[in-house]
């Protein structure tokens, strides 16, 4: 059965399907995961472009299914240990992923059930409303595919599992970073500072010390978890530790610690302050009224003029299974937070399960609403908005202008200008020369004054000192100079804590598991954690497509949006010649006319040295097929160039194109080898690897034809 016979079985279940690269990225639409359908004619459509697209699965209530995906290596050893304890799977449709691990799909029985990561145990995640997964028989990275191991239909999930997942979720809440208490960021900075002066020897023994910690303080919901995996994580690069070591041990670290919570073992009196109430004479008794009726666990919030006191009487019971000073503990978490936020959010934030917690919780937002700290949704029940009413007025006389002292390629400073605080993307194509661009950036401002960081997810430390030995500098001039570092994840946290005032390049953004919409959403974070500096990110883009992954939403912080496509490669046996094109979609500030909309095409010679081929011209005017044949001609000697499926351009010399005219008599050798170069730019078939040997069986093929 071929994927689109696959996805049409699917979809005839009732699943919701859509298509995937081999990577689990989805391809369709901004929405991704969510434009899945069981539309036959769409369906059919999206698997008639590639018939080797992945099938995905949307997971959820719609589709009627969630997922207990085990991960190795330490999956299977959490299923034995529960398998110890009594607690078996049901025989349920399971399949085999790509990668080894095994997916037991669950009947959807009304219960809410999130997407999570090793929350009921290591190796152990759940795909459920929000999520997707990749099924049979779908190709993996590893040239795996995705196979069935038992099928039959799918069962629902025991009662235990149900419950381990809900009591996980309450335990370890979903908090925004930044959600910690008084109390947690005190310990996370003394333990910080520690971990801090670990000398080498003792680093990881530190580090480890360190993350079960305060993971015991995670569990309690003193931190936040993303918020101390950042810092920690930081810490240990900054010590000289590796990243892939040093996430191990954070990880092991924080769960160990987490089955241990530990909370603030001193409990505080807190003040809610409702504000001065002298000019809403006719509102002041319903507030008095309403507070009163406030209780936080076994006492009533007292009324003082114009604050509420609330007194801190909880027994010592209930102070360890309820949050106590329930009035101020929602307020403080209100304050600390943006945007919106869910009833269900806050009873899980401090545990509310039975009715007179949640009719309590229900009269603090009440007394919040009417002070107009919060609103709520006018179509959600449940639904409730920060009212953000802090503001910073700007100061003419204070207003910086200066744009950031940063150079880039191509004398492209002098061009347009990038403001002390701003973002720069580059969006390309594979190959296109993201990293060649970051590396001459880097280069041409190890002058400046400021810090200069360089952050990269996909190249090792080998990798990149093999890259930059190709500017042939003193090695030592990046030592000094640049601060690079692996790494694919949290790029915030890392400016925020080492470089918020100087350049910073991430080579580049991506998002795990397909979940590009939240690439806009990390660009943004990004530009949070910025003092005065400036951040260059790169992100990954289709080829000759408008926007980066992400979409259009890319856009909307950077100051300057460039973008990358490869025009053709030229490889010989010492040397390869990258020609690419680069367009700025977006400019906020030129300095010389209007940039916005041009582009230069340049070459990259040994990965390293960038030199302008065709400069500065509006994109609407540039045919860049015809570039692509006059650089290709450049070379000398080549007389026709093929497109490859890889993505490569091929060029036939002068002398294999003699041995063959003098071979292929029968037929016009010019107008065949004219028409499929031409066939392949559309439609690529020739492997890059022996495109030459295909190319002579399509003749010799052809000469026995005539």
């Amino acid at each position: 059965m071929n994927n689109l016979s696959a996805a049409l079985a699917y979809a005839s279940k009732g699943w919701k399907v859509f298509p995937c690269q081999k990577n689990k990225q989805p391809l369709v639409g901004s929405r991704g995961f969510k434009d899945a359908t069981l539309n036959e004619t769409i369906i059919r459509q999206w698997w008639l472009e590639n018939q080797e697209y992945s099938i995905g699965i949307a997971c959820g209530p719609e589709s009627g299914i969630w997922v207990l995906d085990v991960d190795l290596p330490d999956g299977p050893q959490t299923i034995k240990l529960w398998k110890d304890q009594g607690l078996t799977l049901p025989e349920t449709l399971c399949q085999k992923t790509g990668g080894g691990g095994n997916q037991y799909f669950f009947a959807w029985n009304g219960r809410e059930i999130r997407n999570s990561s090793k929350k009921i145990g290591p190796g152990i995640d759940i795909r459920g409303n929000g999520g997707y997964v990749i099924v049979p028989p779908s190709g993996h990275p590893s040239g795996n595919v995705y196979v069935w191991i038992k099928k039959t239909q799918p069962v629902q999930a025991p009662d235990w599992l149900h419950n381990l997942i809900e009591t996980a979720r309450d335990r370890q809440p979903e908090a925004a970073p930044g959600r910690s208490t008084r109390y947690g960021e005190a310990a996370l900075t003394k333990e910080i500072m520690e971990l801090s002066r670990s000398t080498e020897g003792s680093r990881n023994e530190s580090l480890n010390t360190s993350a079960y910690s305060l993971g015991q303080l995670i569990g309690g919901g003193e931190l936040d978890q993303g918020q101390v995996e950042s810092m920690l994580l930081g810490v240990a690069l900054g010590l000289g530790l590796k990243q892939k070591e040093s996430r191990a041990t954070i990880n092991s670290g924080i769960l160990s610690g987490m089955q241990s919570p530990r909370k603030n073992p001193h409990q505080e009196e807190y003040i809610v302050d409702l504000g001065d109430q002298s000019n809403q004479s006719n509102q002041s008794n319903y507030y008095t009224e309403q507070a009163a009726k406030v209780s936080t666990g076994n006492q009533e919030v007292i009324n003082s003029g114009e604050k509420v006191i609330i007194g801190n009487q909880l027994s010592d019971e209930e102070s360890q299974n309820k949050p106590y000073n329930l009035a101020a503990h929602i307020k403080e978490w209100i304050t600390n937070s943006t945007g919106s936020f869910t009833n269900d959010q806050i009873d899980r934030e401090f545990c509310l399960k039975d009715r007179k917690d949640k009719t309590n919780r229900a009269k603090i937002l009440s007394i919040y609403k009417e002070k107009k700290v919060i609103r709520k949704d006018r179509c959600i029940k449940g639904k409730w908005y920060v009212i953000d009413t802090q503001v910073e007025w700007v100061d003419l006389n204070k207003a910086d202008e200066t744009p950031f002292p940063v150079k880039l390629p191509f004398d492209l400073h002098n061009l347009v200008s990038v403001p002390a605080h701003g973002i720069v993307v580059l969006a390309g194509s594979s190959n296109a020369g993201k990293t060649a661009f970051i590396l001459n950036t880097l280069r041409i401002n190890m002058e400046q004054p400021y810090d200069k960081v360089y952050l990269m997810s996909e190249m090792s430390d080998g990798e990149y000192k093999s890259r930059i030995s190709r500017f042939e500098d003193p090695l030592n001039l990046w030592q000094e100079n640049i601060k690079a570092a692996s790494k694919s994840y949290d790029f915030d946290g890392i400016i925020q804590h080492h470089n918020p005032d100087g350049l910073t390049c991430i080579d580049y953004l991506e998002e795990v598991d397909g979940e590009y919409f939240k690439i806009p959403s990390s660009i943004r974070d990004i530009y949070d954690a910025l003092g005065n500096g400036v951040a260059i990110i790169a992100i990954q883009k289709k080829a000759n497509s408008t926007w980066g992954a992400g979409g259009e939403a890319t856009r909307q912080k950077p100051r300057l949006y460039i973008t990358l496509d490869l025009l053709c490669v030229m490889e010989s046996d010492d040397k390869r010649i990258i020609y690419c094109a680069l367009k700025l979609d977006k400019v906020k500030v030129s300095i010389k006319g209007n940039m916005e909309g041009k582009e230069l095409h340049f070459r990259i010679d040994s990965g390293a040295h960038l030199s302008v081929v065709m400069d500065w011209t509006y994109s609407s005017k540039v045919n860049r097929k015809k570039c692509i044949k006059e650089y290709l001609g450049e070379e000398g000697g080549s007389l026709y160039s093929f497109n490859t499926i890889d993505g490569i351009m091929v060029t036939l010399n002068e002398r294999d194109y003699n041995t063959w005219s003098r071979k292929y008599t029968s037929f016009d050798l010019d107008k065949e080898l004219e028409r499929v170069s031409g066939y392949s730019i559309g439609h690529p078939w020739l492997k890059k690897k022996n495109w030459f040997f295909q190319l002579g069986a399509h003749l010799d093929k052809k000469e026995k034809e005539e």
